[in-house]
């Protein structure tokens, strides 16, 4: 396309083309039926949650078409008075988001006696059940009139918006886009209370964030396989990331919200809601983790502890929030496995239960820290799924070998920093006694365990420990990559001579010592 050809418009249109090619209806946002001010496309709405929940599903066939129609007509105004409530837009979003992955729990009074409906506002398990929009030129009247450039919606519901500029506009910039997302957020609130991810592009450079997301935490999206990899990111990022059952895998179990605690100006303790994202590269990880246990799982042999593997993704790139994501869905699609998350140093496992334990509604459990010894034994012998958290100096006994705790083969052991030495398997004599190596405890108290680690840093060649317990590696993020996606900052080193001055007494007490 020749340059001068290229504006906004056509940024849109060829994005329209990619969404289609993925399966999305298009409609122009004119021919829908809606009033200025309604962020919820009603009559999608009402029909796509109608077919859902209550066309092919025999569990609710004690209600009459009348009971199950008003249910509908429920659940859309509940979503409508969300948005009309006193809270902050991230209260309002997360209560949302917990309607989208858990159901709407609405009552009716049928048969004598008041029963309980979970309406489902997305299948996340059959993709084809869920109506797949996206329209563009949106136009929403709250505190001002604002269009949108693009749209996606599911259901009827707004979950993605576009704000796209004109590469070849020098005051377009991808930073103006953001700004642009702020002031509709601030002017146009109620239409971001569905709000999954918003993506700027210019339409070469593309990067996707959340609804909290500041612009450094906007972030690219690759492709991994090579052969689909275009040179325009926003290509990359609506092929890869908005195709219809990515994006339902990407909402289900790659998105999470913690509370922050922070002191104000004033010095007054104040809180907010920051809600997190998966990179691409903790999307892809986890995913092939996931196959990589199961496969474990399903074709190890009893009495045998079975290598999951190892995710090295360099520090600061976001590693403690790949385990999250990973044991969400683990919990979910591994039959509700127990997972035993075993770090080497208290302060490690202070960071990372506190990760987890902010992001218990993805989880929909609450983990559980492990006191001592007995307090291990005790939890790993009674449990049946969770998460339970502890060190590896736990797995300690007096006797040469740490006794069987569980035989089960649904237990998953994930270990922080699985390079490290404690894992080791060596046998020493201490005193009188053999004792071996904390990684030899764990085996010999979980038999039948499946083991994955997660590393921020490599494992040594000449490292048979790790590769002996966990495997070989899943998914590799280094630092190179890491910088150049922006998801972490570049190190820099500068040599220098260290000046060390010593007394005339010092200088004889060291020549004494040599």
């Amino acid at each position: 396309m020749p340059t001068n050809q290229i504006n906004e418009n056509t940024i849109e249109a060829k994005a329209i083309e990619l969404l289609t090619n993925l399966g999305y209806k298009y409609k122009e946002a004119k021919t829908l039926q809606r009033k200025s001010d309604e962020w919820i496309l009603q009559e999608e709405f009402l029909r796509s949650i109608y077919a859902l929940n209550f066309a092919q599903n025999k569990r609710y066939d004690f209600l009459t078409e009348e009971q199950k129609e008003n249910l509908v007509k429920e659940a859309y105004k509940k979503l409508i008075q969300l948005a009309s409530d006193n809270n902050e837009l991230l209260e309002q979003n997360k209560a949302f988001h917990n309607y989208l992955i858990n159901g709407m729990s609405l009552s009716v009074f049928a048969g004598g006696e008041e029963r309980s409906v979970n309406l489902e506002l997305i299948d996340f398990e059959n993709m084809a059940l869920n109506e797949f929009l996206a329209t563009r030129q949106f136009s929403f009247r709250q505190k001002a009139t604002n269009r949108f450039d693009i749209l996606l919606f599911i259901n009827g519901l707004p979950l993605v918006v576009f704000e796209l500029k004109n590469p070849l506009d020098i005051n377009a910039t991808l930073e103006n886009a953001f700004n642009q997302i702020q002031t509709y957020k601030a002017e146009s609130c109620a239409l971001f209370v569905a709000n999954e991810l918003c993506v700027i592009s210019d339409g070469f450079s593309a990067k996707v964030g959340s609804l909290s997301a500041d612009f450094s935490r906007f972030l690219s999206w690759k492709i991994k396989d090579k052969q689909a990899d275009s040179k325009l990111e926003l290509t990359n990022l609506i092929n890869g990331l908005f195709n219809p059952s990515v994006l339902l895998d990407f909402i289900r179990f790659f998105i999470t919200y913690e509370n922050v605690k922070f002191l104000d100006k004033n010095g007054y303790a104040q809180s907010k809601i920051i809600k997190k994202i998966a990179a691409y590269h903790q999307y892809y990880a986890v995913n092939k983790a996931i196959l990589n246990v199961q496969k474990a799982m399903s074709e190890g042999v009893a009495g045998e502890s079975k290598k999951g593997g190892v995710v090295w993704h360099t520090q600061g790139s976001g590693k403690s929030l790949s385990m999250v994501f990973f044991a969400a869905k683990a919990l979910d699609k591994l039959g509700n496995p127990t997972l035993v998350i075993l770090t080497d140093r208290n302060d490690l496992d202070n960071q990372l239960f506190t990760t987890f334990s902010h992001s218990s509604e993805l989880l929909r459990t609450t983990p559980k820290r492990i006191d001592s010894t007995k307090d291990l034994k005790d939890t790993l012998k009674n449990i049946k799924g969770g998460i339970i958290f502890s060190t590896m100096q736990k797995f300690k006994d007096e006797n040469e070998h740490f006794e069987t705790l569980s035989k089960r083969e649904d237990i998953i052991v994930i270990a922080d920093e699985a390079h490290r030495t404690q894992y080791g398997f060596e046998a020493r004599l201490r005193g009188e006694k053999i004792s071996y190596g904390y990684a030899q405890n764990v085996r010999d108290a979980l038999p039948n365990a499946t083991y994955i680690g997660f590393s921020g840093t490599p494992i040594e060649k000449d490292d048979a420990n790790t590769r002996s317990v966990f495997g070989d590696y899943i998914d590799i993020y280094d630092m190179k990559q890491a910088v150049q996606d922006g998801a972490t900052v570049p190190l820099y080193y500068e040599s220098r001579l260290a000046k060390i001055h010593l007394s005339d007494e010092g200088k004889g007490r060291t020549m004494i010592s040599f």
